[in-house]
Formats: C-alpha cells, sequence, structure tokens
C-alpha cells in the first residue's frame, strides 16, 4: 500500500522541482548582457581602422574581412560595465557607414567604448582578448 501511494504522490513532488530548475535556467538565460549593437555586415562596404586618433591604419573593403569585423563587434558580450565622465584618449577605433549612419567605435582588446553626446561614454568590458584579432592587425601595420 506505501508503495503505490508513494507512485501515485512522486510526480507531484517532483514537478516542483522540475520548474525551480526551468526558472532558474530561464532566468539565467534572459539575463545575459545583449551586445551594445548589432550591425548587418551586408550593410558595410568599407571599414578603417585606427590606432587612437591618429592616421588610417587600414582600409579594407574585402567582403570577407569586413564581414569578420562585423561578427567580430556583432559577438561582442559584456560582463561589466562603467559609466565615464567626458575624457579624451583611446587605443583603437573602427569607422564605417551602415545604413546611412556613420558609426565611430572605439575599443580594447577586450571592451569598447560608446560615446554619448555629452562626451561622457559607456565602457562595456567582455571576454579578455574578444578583439586581440583588429589589435593585432592594427599593430602590424602602425608605422615604426
Amino acid at each position: 500500500m506505501k508503495n503505490r501511494k508513494l507512485k501515485e504522490i512522486w510526480p507531484c513532488l517532483c514537478l516542483p522541482a522540475l520548474l525551480m530548475v526551468c526558472a532558474v535556467v530561464f532566468v539565467a538565460i534572459n539575463n545575459q548582457p545583449e551586445p551594445p549593437y548589432h550591425f548587418n555586415s551586408s550593410m558595410i562596404n568599407h571599414i578603417t581602422l585606427r590606432s587612437g586618433n591618429g592616421p588610417v591604419i587600414l582600409d579594407i573593403s574585402e567582403r570577407e574581412e569586413i564581414d569578420e569585423i562585423i561578427s567580430l563587434l556583432n559577438e561582442f558580450r559584456y560582463n561589466e560595465r562603467e559609466e565615464i565622465p567626458p575624457a579624451g584618449g583611446w587605443d583603437y577605433g573602427i569607422s564605417f557607414t551602415a545604413g546611412g549612419k556613420d558609426i565611430w567605435i572605439v575599443f580594447t582588446a577586450d571592451s569598447v567604448r560608446i560615446y554619448k553626446n555629452d562626451g561622457s561614454s559607456t565602457i562595456y568590458f567582455g571576454p579578455p582578448d574578444h578583439f586581440r584579432p583588429l589589435v593585432d592587425r592594427i599593430d602590424e601595420a602602425r608605422p615604426r
């Protein structure tokens, strides 16, 4: 008799635990930060890479290279962000036109910085060396 009752109530005991696990997974998935932006690489015909505010280091117009760079930008997920008052200076930059809008993004090997109209900015910190391929490429092309 005890085994029969246990078999009958067992699903009722497991259901709350299963619902709790599903809720935790749902919250974890939905709390992943969105990327700071998303670009359609097919709308971009030319990318310029710079070191700081200096002269153009690399002009890129090859479709495969543009797709790779935009993919790096779109895949960037940050795990921390910081609001910064107006300030100058940064290490690397990407500029391009997408959908008729001029885009300028500054970055380091593991972060991007988005400037606001008042000169302040937000830095999005992500995985270590996410942008290392771009940093290395710019450093190799930089005049010595």
